[in-house]
């Protein structure tokens, strides 16, 4: 079984979270749920607020939505909390402000993660990208919680706890994928208007639904 982990954003306002944003007339979230649904077997989405919690509850039927549950957030106790709610055996990590992720390339990575604790995107300067990564739920689980026990707020700890990792470059992602839709982030007015187009002109594709 595989899971999918979307996380949400810090909105201060409930109008702001962009997941809720409109996308030709359905909210993002279900834009990338919709997705998502080719890969994987089950969608875990993270709030931040309980009034997040209760309305992706309510627009987005087909996914667990569960609570960040820790007091000082972070973008690692959100994927601390959702992998003890995911059931996978693999995960992939991603936000809510990627319409066009690229189900081929993540497809790939949890294809690949058999074996690995891990499979993630790094750039030629060494960087890696823990978001869009594929991983072995109960291995990164652990490494997520010690990371925030040991005081961490972003992703890259827990990576570097993971004992097998296999690394993808990102200019043979972008191989795949020569205008790297699947990290483009909706993030402003502009960038929604630009997103449109895309979704019109029909140039995002993907794997088709899983059986």
């Amino acid at each position: 079984m595989r899971s999918a982990l979307i996380l949400t954003d810090f909105a201060k306002e409930e109008s702001d979270d962009v997941g809720f944003l409109h996308l030709i007339g359905k909210p993002i979230i279900h834009h990338i749920v919709t997705r998502l649904s080719s890969i994987v077997d089950e969608t875990v989405i993270v709030a931040r607020t309980k009034r997040q919690l209760e309305k992706y509850k309510a627009i987005v039927k087909e996914a667990t939505v569960v609570l960040d549950n820790y007091e000082s957030k972070s973008i690692l106790t959100s994927v601390a909390s959702g992998l003890e709610a995911a059931h996978g055996e693999l995960v992939a990590i991603l936000t809510n402000d990627t319409p066009f992720v690229s189900t081929d390339i993540l497809g790939t990575f949890l294809d690949v993660c058999a074996g690995q604790d891990a499979v993630v995107a790094r750039r030629p300067d060494g960087k890696i990208e823990p978001i869009q990564g594929a991983y072995l739920t109960a291995k990164a689980r652990d490494a997520a919680l010690k990371a925030v026990e040991e005081g961490e707020t972003s992703l890259d700890p827990m990576v570097l706890k993971l004992q097998r990792k296999l690394y993808f470059s990102t200019l043979a992602i972008r191989e795949l994928d020569p205008e790297f839709r699947t990290y483009f982030t909706v993030t402003s007015p502009r960038d929604l208007k630009r997103a449109e187009i895309i979704m019109k002109e029909g140039k995002s594709v993907g794997r088709k639904k899983r059986a």
